[in-house]
């Protein structure tokens, strides 16, 4: 009691020589391997943070850290990024530990969906809205691989992912299958996306 409240974080930076990004890439990939599915968004810099490279990292609907790339004036030549993450509350947002399953008796089923998206649009963004749409049929959603130029339109990307359903109780006819890739796709077209199918 009285006592100050000492929020424990996680800490990382990076210096760079060069006028690269590379930096600040390298951090927003070492905060998805931490929190799968974290996302950045920018946010208004401070006067030690660079006015377009800095961003609030958000992780299960919450803000959880900041990835900043420093102001050019706190540094003499070169490029210094930085990740802070509040522990207490990545811990707080972590899903808990797996349970044991058994060994599936019955087959999964796997198709491919492209959607094609804004160049800047995340790709945790739209995996967060097929695994929504799937259901309780989604037994896994994996990337498969991000394109972009022709035949695309300047400013779009293809996103790829591979999406495994399956049942507990049973194998899943084709027509079942096929029923809920047609709700994903019907319900990415209403999101505004477009799909290459």
């Amino acid at each position: 009691e009285g006592l100050p409240d000492e929020v424990p974080h996680l800490g990382a930076a990076i210096y760079s020589r060069d006028d690269g990004a590379a930096a600040l890439f390298e951090l927003k990939r070492l905060a998805e391997c931490l929190m799968p599915g974290a996302h950045v968004r920018p946010a208004a810099a401070r006067s030690y943070e660079h006015p377009a490279r800095t961003f609030d990292v958000f992780w299960r609907g919450s803000r959880v850290g900041r990835l900043l790339e420093l102001h050019p004036k706190m540094l003499e030549g070169g490029r210094g990024a930085i990740l802070d993450v509040d522990l207490r509350e990545m811990e707080r947002l972590a899903p808990p530990p797996p349970k044991y399953k058994p060994l599936r008796r019955f087959p999964s089923s796997a198709f491919d969906l492209s959607v094609v998206a804004g160049a800047r649009e995340l790709a945790g963004d739209i995996e967060d809205r097929l695994r929504a749409l799937a259901g309780e049929a989604l037994e896994s959603i994996e990337f498969v691989r991000q394109y972009s130029g022709p035949p695309l339109a300047e400013g779009q990307k293809s996103v790829s992912f591979r999406l495994t359903v399956a049942a507990p109780d049973r194998t899943l006819s084709s027509e079942e299958v096929a029923a809920i890739r047609g709700r994903i796709i019907e319900g990415m077209r209403e999101s505004g996306f477009e799909l290459r199918v």
